[in-house]
């Protein structure tokens, strides 16, 4: 079929990556803040979004302000109504899975019927399963007009995630037990379809059920579960920015019992470009994560760039920490010295970390 006729916006990254992969980026007339890749293809688009909230900040402050938001009914995210409409799109392509990652369908639906009538046809991408993920890529297909494409492009994804469970079984690997944690501060495990690709990859994921939202924990149920390995990898979040945030788990108390933590077996990810993308990337996260898992089997060429293992000091060593722990003892009148002491001792971490990043 002739999808030139079709002048696409994607208001979530999974979809620019889905429409790019069929073959279909001319098709592209704008796209999200959040639509990076392949930036080859996407830097020229005009941007018609941008989030209300300072994505520079903190996870736990930029927790707190997306909630808040969220209670209060208001939108995570502002349009460019006018810039929309002098594009005249043919199909817009938004998400119903996260107020917190994209633009959602409510934000764009009224507004479409508006501008545009029936003229406009408004997909939205939906994913609570592994499954979910390849019936998006059907529906972007379908929109346009290239569903013999979709469903070929479903079957190589879904036969390169074959590959890695079959060679895993082909080891004869027991699952190893693992906890993939999507955010920090609070702490978060990882449901939906996470718990599946770490199956796909020789492993069982312990902290969130797959097909179910992922759950908020803390560290005394982390350490019940006794993961083997801890894969941090932070929604949104690239590796340097993850890098940020995971000193915190340093300093946290019963971190440095977990049985993964002891044995070195920590390992920090790009959740940006893995991992949350409820597009084709699904099969390089499978691949990714059994070579974090395997690396013996699956080697090590993303380790580095798409991931580092987390530094494995003694909790008695690295700098700073004796301090905090007597500033601890002293009570809440030495808190501004323990911040302080705090920053330090995550520069040190986070220098140490990069160090062994370029080695690899």
């Amino acid at each position: 079929m002739d999808s030139s006729k079709h002048r696409v916006i994607c208001l979530i990254g999974a979809a620019s990556e889905i429409v790019c992969k069929l073959g279909r980026a001319h098709t592209l007339v704008a796209r999200s803040h959040e639509c990076k890749n392949p930036w080859s293809a996407l830097k020229r688009l005009p941007e018609v979004s941008s989030p209300v909230f300072d994505t520079n900040t903190s996870s736990t402050t930029l927790d707190r302000e997306v909630r808040g938001l969220a209670q209060k009914g208001l939108a995570r995210y502002k349009l460019d109504f006018d810039l929309i409409k002098s594009l005249r799109p043919t199909i817009i392509i938004s998400q119903d899975q996260c107020t917190v990652c994209a633009v959602t369908t409510s934000d764009v639906q009224n507004a479409c019927r508006t501008l545009f009538g029936e003229g406009c046809t408004l997909v939205s991408l939906s994913a609570n399963t592994f499954e979910d993920i390849a019936q998006n890529i059907r529906a972007v297909a379908a929109a346009l007009e290239c569903s013999e494409e979709g469903n070929q492009l479903v079957a190589q994804l879904d036969a390169r995630c074959d590959a890695v469970q079959t060679r895993c079984m082909m080891e004869g690997f027991v699952p190893v037990r693992v906890a993939c944690l999507q955010w920090i501060l609070p702490l978060m495990g990882a449901g939906y379809w996470a718990p599946k690709m770490v199956e796909y990859a020789g492993g069982k994921h312990v902290v969130g059920r797959p097909g179910e939202p992922t759950p908020v924990i803390d560290m005394e149920h982390l350490k019940s579960m006794d993961p083997e390995v801890i894969v941090v990898m932070c929604c949104g979040y690239s590796l340097p920015r993850a890098l940020e945030d995971v000193t915190s788990l340093e300093l946290a108390e019963g971190w440095s019992d977990l049985r993964a933590v002891r044995s070195g077996r920590v390992l920090v990810a790009d959740g940006h470009l893995y991992f949350y993308n409820t597009g084709p990337g699904y099969a390089d996260s499978v691949e990714l994560l059994a070579e974090m898992l395997h690396p013996k089997v699956f080697g090590s060429a993303h380790a580095g760039a798409s991931y580092v293992q987390w530094p494995h000091f003694n909790p008695k060593h690295y700098p700073g920490q004796r301090l905090l722990e007597a500033m601890r003892a002293a009570g809440p009148e030495k808190e501004s010295e323990l911040d302080l002491s705090s920053q330090k001792c995550r520069n040190s971490l986070i220098a140490a970390t990069q160090q062994i990043s370029r080695r690899h």
